[in-house]
């Protein structure tokens, strides 16, 4: 099963997008392994 993560998020002044996309890149498999319990645990 394939998922996507989409951010609609604002960014702000002060914000780097750049920075969202290498938290994302870093964490994107535990955030889907995390999204997978909580949904199966329904």
């Amino acid at each position: 099963m394939q998922y996507q993560l989409i951010d609609r998020r604002l960014s702000g002044k002060n914000k780097s997008i750049g920075n969202r996309e290498r938290f994302l890149h870093r964490y994107r498999d535990q955030i889907r392994d995390a999204v997978r319990r909580a949904v199966s645990g329904r």
